[in-house]
């Protein structure tokens, strides 16, 4: 994909932080008179929304959105909603995918994954102009359109800011027995180091 398989990614996804997602995920399936129509993704840009990437309804996709309306634009509340190819729905969501109906049930996803910030720095060792990244998907004819302050994932796609502060979690690092008891090691041997001489009185 490119883009997400520059080394200058691959090198910050070796640095970065591991997330879960924390909000429910709504699954519907699409309704026969969807299958075949266009269908566009929003995501929060200040007080408006801005077009992250356009997409054609299959018969093989499930209709995913963030629980919360990420605007009201003429009194209608606007949602985050993405398409999901079926096999890889059941991968996130489980068995729960087949008995989907054409209403929005909430569930939790599973697993995890690696994001980085798109910064200035980085969008400028990738040699794009302006603020935003066009990134080619494998789901997708269309690029999804990353933004500074956006998120790239090891997942082959991005999280805007507003989503990612909104409905993930950042997972804290688990060490493993032997490091952490060499990290505790270190840390009594540091405080021995650093506590200061006890003074000496003469009588």
């Amino acid at each position: 994909m490119k883009y997400l398989d520059h080394p200058a990614v691959q090198k910050a996804f070796n640095h970065s932080s591991e997330y879960s997602k924390s909000a429910k995920t709504g699954l519907r399936y699409p309704s026969k008179d969807q299958v075949g129509q266009p269908f566009d993704t929003f995501v929060k840009d200040g007080e408006g929304v801005r077009l992250e990437v356009s997409n054609t309804i299959g018969i093989n996709h499930v209709i995913a959105r963030n629980p919360e309306p990420i605007s009201i634009i003429e009194g209608a509340p606007i949602f985050n909603e993405w398409l999901i190819e079926k096999p890889v729905a059941i991968k996130s969501y489980g068995d729960v995918v087949d008995n989907l109906s054409e209403e929005n049930g909430f569930y939790q996803k599973t697993g995890s994954l690696r994001a980085v910030e798109l910064t200035s720095g980085l969008l400028k060792e990738l040699g794009a102009t302006g603020d935003t990244l066009e990134i080619t998907v494998d789901w997708s004819p269309n690029p999804m359109i990353a933004k500074v302050g956006d998120f790239l994932t090891d997942k082959g796609y991005s999280i805007s800011a507003n989503d990612m502060k909104t409905t993930y979690n950042l997972v804290p690092p688990v060490l493993s027995p032997l490091k952490g008891a060499r990290q505790e090691r270190q840390e009594r041997q540091e405080a021995v180091t650093a506590e200061p001489p006890k003074p000496i009185f003469k009588v």
